[in-house]
């Protein structure tokens, strides 16, 4: 993809998007709400005209739609999605099966995404996790060579969540597919991809590994810690590039943050201020920067719609 730009309404959307994903990748593309990337997703698809840019998929100029071979080999778990209420998992995969020519067994597919004991429950009884994963095993059915996830695990449990991320890691591992996640959540892209594609704007600030993103925005670690409120004076003056925070829950204490880059050093710094004053340090945790760190950094911290 290259030089694509998408506007709505004259209002420009995607910004000279150019990015590429080849067969092994999967690649996490974040941003907040409104960044653009379900419209960008959209677009690929075909689903989206655009006036700017060129986007090839499985070698096929896509400006004109996607052809009946590139459907072949495509497989997406849109956001959200309805089916008829009253068919049932196992009638909803044999009714994607006769779309695909190398269509995978039902009952393999619908094991391997945990839901043998659901195959004869209607669509409209399925909890939302149940149909992220029918979703999921709908965009595997054909075998597909580039897979397009819109949150598939969005607003489900950890253990459903972690189902999925195996599931996602395994058909990576076996058939080298490439893989583009759309999601909010960090922790997610951190687990799943070996690339991260931040988007903010309808423009892509950056693309690159995650850990090579932490390590260039945010290589700190951080220290933190209880604290009581009537010692913040003395912590204040003892370190005073600590951020302090209050505990809405409790009035009593405050919850501390050091980022630091010598962490022996700082321990050690924080440790003397507790022996000069007892009982300062409440619950000390070193923890690293996440990828989450590195996305607020970019995007800022204001709210989004």
């Amino acid at each position: 993809m290259s030089g694509l730009s998408q506007s709505y309404a004259k209002v420009e959307v995607l910004k000279d998007i150019n990015f590429s994903l080849h067969p092994g990748d999967i690649v996490g593309l974040v941003g907040p709400n409104g960044a653009g990337k379900t419209t960008l997703i959209e677009t690929i698809l075909g689903l989206l005209p655009f006036a700017f840019g060129h986007i090839t998929l499985l070698g096929v100029d896509i400006r004109k739609g996607l052809s009946t071979q590139v459907k072949q080999r495509i497989g997406v778990a849109p956001q959200s999605f309805t089916l008829p209420a009253n068919l049932n998992v196992a009638e909803i995969v044999d009714m994607y099966q006769v779309v695909y020519k190398n269509a995978r067994s039902a009952k393999q597919l619908i094991q391997q995404v945990g839901l043998t004991e659901q195959s004869k429950v209607r669509f409209g009884r399925l909890s939302g996790g149940q149909k992220r994963r029918l979703a999921l095993a709908l965009s595997l059915i054909g075998e597909p060579d580039v897979m397009f996830l819109d949150e598939p695990t969005g607003d489900i449990d950890p253990q459903g969540r972690r189902f999925i991320w195996d599931i996602i890691l395994e058909q990576e591992r076996q058939a080298q597919r490439a893989v583009l996640i759309a999601t909010h959540q960090m922790e997610e892209v951190e687990a799943l991809c070996n690339r991260v594609i931040i988007l903010d704007k309808g423009l892509i600030l950056e693309d690159d590994r995650p850990q090579a993103l932490i390590a260039k925005y945010c290589p700190d670690h951080c220290i933190n810690f209880i604290t009581p409120a009537g010692l913040t004076d003395a912590l204040l003056c003892a370190i005073p590039q600590v951020e302090i925070r209050t505990i809405a829950e409790d009035p009593y204490h405050c919850s501390v943050r050091l980022k630091t880059r010598n962490v022996s050093s700082d321990l050690l710094h924080v440790a003397n201020l507790e022996k000069s004053h007892p009982g300062i340090i409440i619950q000390l945790q070193i923890a690293k920067s996440t990828l989450e760190d590195v996305f607020i950094q970019l995007t800022g911290k204001a709210l989004r719609d």
